[in-house]
Formats: structure tokens, C-alpha cells, sequence
């Protein structure tokens, strides 16, 4: 195949020859020797064993088949700029993608957060999202699966199974009540005993065994024992389900922000128990687009617990 040879030195000169008519103008442009760029079309036309451009005492031309060559020339040249772009800019990791699995139970806020100013600074960075149970997003993570799963823990992780992990978010668990509740219209802390018998809203044993024995333990230790109680799978229907006055619930203090119309949430006089959201990977993981995710995770206050204001449908602020 007559095209198997070229290269593209060969095109840039004969597209700078063919833009400025003058050979000297298109070696200055190339930072070449006139001569080299000569030689270079001299070796496209015997390779295409065409005519590409016309000498004379009157300057250079382009021919017919030059004019056709022309476009390709230019479109083959910048497909190769934006090659080169692509692969710095992915060993950058200003491009590429990065599987994210993410538990129901767990404060993403964070973690979004990072992703969200990320793609904003880099426009070619993709980033696919997956819900999973906590213990799939482990196997996800083993297997290659995904690049970083966020979960919530309530005792950290060990760090020798192959997954290293830093926490992102650390938060107390508060009490969800119905705004027309009666203990929703102080914003004092409200007291375990306070809601004995009440309808509860829980969140679904399988999808963290741990998370749901510590809150039952937290209910027994203080004698309280639910009365009507719902389970669902994902924190937004549970945080409906109080603000349509069909029970309380205990949730993480991060999760105010999900649903404030018609919630009212209010502290705990008991030590509450800390929700620690992680943000795992696998150890070793040396892509260019999780290393950029990591670097910026850094900075996330997790040193201390978090309680994100919220308002109630009263309008009192809870604390």
C-alpha cells in the first residue's frame, strides 16, 4: 500500500508548503532546514507517485492531487495531536473513568464532592457509579471491579486484607422524628426513653448486620423496644417514610441534608454511637485517575465528627 510510509514529518511539510506557497516560510515554521523540507516532499511525491506541488520561476503551487491531499493531510495531523493529548492527559489522570460503588448506608457527600469540582477541572474524566451492599462493594474491589467504594463502618477496618482505606466523614446518629411530632417542638436533645413504643423505620438487616445491631443494642441498653416497625433498603425512603409521620428513625447525622421538609432532627442525650464513612481501594493501585481522586480526599475534615445543620419544617434550627 502506497500510504504504508508515510510519515507524519512527511505530511506536516507538505501542509506547511501548501499554506504558505514558500518553502523557506514552511521550513521557518517547521524549525527545519529548507533543504530538509524539500527532501521530505520530494519522498511523499515518489511514494504516492503523484504530483503534490509546482516549482517554478513564480513561486510554488499546489496541483490537483495536492488539493485533494490537502484536508487528509490536515485531518490525519490533528488526529495525532489529540492521540498525543489523550494519552498525557490520561497518565495525568485528567481522563479515563473510575468505577465508584457506593453503600446505601454511607455518607458519599464527601466523596461526591471531590468527583464533583474533579470533572469540573477535567472534562474527560468519566465516572461510573454503582449502589451496592457493603460486603459487595469488598468483593468489587478485590476483583478488579471497581476503583473505590465508599462505605460506612462502625469500627474501622483492618488494614492488612489487601484493601487500604481512609475515612472521609465521621458523624453521630441523631434521631428523625416527624415534624408534627411533639419532642419536634423543642430543639433539646431527645432521649432514647423518650421514643419507647413509638413506630420505627429501619434500615434492612442484610444490607449491614453490624450497623443494625449496634442500634438495637443502643435501643436495648436503654430498655427501649420499638413498636410498629418498617424496614427498607435506601436511606431516602426511610427518610419519607418519617416525614410522611410513619415512624422515627435513627439515621447518621450527615444524612439531614437528604430530606429536610417535614423532619425535624434532633441530637441524643445518650453517647451515640460514630458513623465512620471510609473510602476504599485496593492496595497497590497505582492509576493515574484514583491517584488524583486520593491526593484530593486528603483534605477532608475527618478528624472529628460532623453534624450538618439542618431545618425543620418550624423552622428551628437543630443543632
Amino acid at each position: 500500500m502506497k500510504g504504508a510510509d508515510l510519515t507524519l514529518r512527511h505530511l506536516a511539510a507538505f501542509v506547511a508548503v501548501a499554506e504558505t506557497l514558500h518553502f523557506g516560510r514552511a521550513a521557518a515554521r517547521l524549525h527545519l532546514a529548507q533543504p530538509a523540507v524539500s527532501q521530505q516532499i520530494r519522498r511523499l511525491e515518489s511514494l504516492l507517485g503523484v504530483r503534490l506541488l509546482e516549482r517554478d520561476r513564480r513561486g510554488t503551487a499546489v496541483t490537483e492531487a495536492g488539493r485533494a491531499l490537502l484536508p487528509e493531510a490536515r485531518r490525519v495531523l490533528a488526529a495525532a495531536d489529540d492521540a498525543v493529548e489523550a494519552a498525557v492527559a490520561a497518565a495525568r489522570g485528567d481522563s479515563g473513568r473510575l468505577r465508584l460503588g457506593v453503600a446505601p448506608s454511607a455518607n458519599a457527600a464527601p466523596v461526591l464532592d471531590v468527583l464533583r469540582a474533579l470533572i469540573d477541572a477535567t472534562p474527560r474524566l468519566r465516572v461510573e457509579v454503582r449502589e451496592l451492599r457493603q460486603r459487595e462493594l469488598v468483593d468489587a474491589i478485590r476483583h478488579g471491579e471497581l476503583d473505590l467504594a465508599v462505605g460506612a463502618v462502625l469500627r474501622l477496618p483492618p488494614s492488612d486484607t489487601g484493601i487500604s482505606w481512609r475515612a472521609v466523614a465521621r458523624e453521630p446518629f441523631v434521631i428523625a422524628l416527624p415534624a408534627r411530632h411533639p419532642l419536634a417542638r423543642t430543639a433539646d436533645p431527645v432521649s432514647l426513653t423518650d421514643i419507647d413504643g413509638e413506630p420505627f423505620v429501619s434500615f434492612a438487616r442484610d444490607d449491614g448486620p453490624r450497623y443494625d445491631d449496634t442500634l438495637r443494642g443502643l435501643l436495648a441498653a436503654a430498655e427501649v423496644v420499638p413498636g410498629q416497625e418498617t424496614v427498607v433498603r435506601e436511606r431516602a425512603t426511610q427518610l419519607a417514610l418519617v416525614a410522611a409521620g410513619l415512624g422515627v428513625a435513627l439515621v447518621p447525622a450527615g444524612a439531614q441534608p437528604l430530606h429536610t421538609t417535614g423532619i425535624a432532627y434532633r441530637a441524643l442525650r445518650e453517647r451515640a454511637p460514630v458513623l465512620t464513612t471510609v473510602a476504599a481501594w485496593r492496595t497497590g493501585d497505582t492509576g493515574p485517575v484514583l491517584a488524583r481522586v486520593l491526593d484530593r480526599l486528603r483534605s477532608c475534615p475527618a478528624g472529628r465528627p460532623s453534624i450538618p445543620a439542618a431545618t425543620s419544617t418550624g423552622g428551628t434550627t437543630v443543632p
